[in-house]
Parts: structure tokens; C-alpha cells; sequence
């Protein structure tokens, strides 16, 4: 079960730390190892790193307050803005169509499973 919620500056850390491990990366690639190397880490590295935002980060329509997350291709060809109040992504509404600059929520993954469901008395 997903649960939208408003970001913490530990979970702004988290995607600053994959990012920089990326680009750290790609210039030790670069630097001491043949050039294909490099490549082979963005063409890698930048989808997974994408799936892996998709996947961690929701959004909250403006309009109808409808929470939602979003496909791998969609988050990497929206516009992210960063404002006072946090940050913001371009996206599509999939309860009311509308596409408009929507906050950024943090998915916190739940265990649909109840304590009886673990085989116990």
C-alpha cells in the first residue's frame, strides 16, 4: 500500500546522494577508465536513477488534491520547479486531466499484510 507524504530534508539528502554517486561516477569513469565506460554508466545509470525517483516520489493535483504517482517516462520529461513551499513537477492529473505544476510527496511503502497473515497462533 503507498502513502503520499510531504517530504522531509532526510529524503531531499537520499536524492541528493544518488545523484552525486551518479556524477561521481561518471567522472571517475571518465577520467581514469576508456571512454566506453563512461557511456556505459550514463546509458545505465540515468534510467535507473529515474525509475528509482518515479518510483520513491508522488504528487499532489492542484485542483481536485488528488494524490498520485507517476510512470518512469512521465517523470523524466516533466519540468521540476523549486519554490518556497517545495518543490513541483509538471505532471497529468489522472483523476481530473488537469496538467499543471503539482507538489512533490514522498511515497512511504506500507506492508498490506495483517500479523495473522505470518502463519502465527
Amino acid at each position: 500500500m503507498l502513502i503520499l507524504d510531504e517530504p522531509r530534508a532526510s529524503d531531499w539528502w537520499v536524492t541528493a546522494l544518488w545523484v552525486a554517486s551518479l556524477l561521481a561516477a561518471i567522472i571517475i569513469a571518465a577520467v581514469w577508465l576508456p571512454w566506453w565506460v563512461a557511456v556505459a554508466i550514463v546509458v545505465v545509470g540515468l534510467p535507473l536513477l529515474v525509475w528509482w525517483h518515479a518510483r520513491s516520489f508522488g504528487y499532489r493535483c492542484a485542483e481536485c488534491g488528488a494524490e498520485f504517482t507517476v510512470s518512469a517516462v512521465e517523470d523524466a520529461m516533466a519540468m521540476s520547479w523549486f519554490t518556497s513551499r517545495g518543490a513541483a513537477k509538471r505532471v497529468h492529473c489522472p483523476s481530473c486531466g488537469t496538467r499543471a505544476f503539482m507538489r512533490v510527496l514522498v511515497v512511504r511503502r506500507t506492508s498490506s499484510r495483517t500479523d495473522s497473515s505470518h502463519g502465527g497462533a
